[in-house]
C-alpha cells in the first residue's frame, strides 16, 4: 500500500467520523428543543 492511498483512506475515515459526530450532536440538540 502506498502512502498516498493510506492518506486518502485516513481522510475518508476522518470525514466519516466528523459526519457521525455532527449528526449525533444535531439529534441531541433537536431532542432538547422538542422537550
Amino acid at each position: 500500500m502506498s502512502k498516498r492511498s493510506f492518506l486518502v483512506i485516513g481522510i475518508i475515515a476522518l470525514l466519516g467520523i466528523l459526519f457521525f459526530e455532527v449528526t449525533s450532536v444535531a439529534s441531541l440538540i433537536s431532542e432538547e428543543k422538542g422537550q
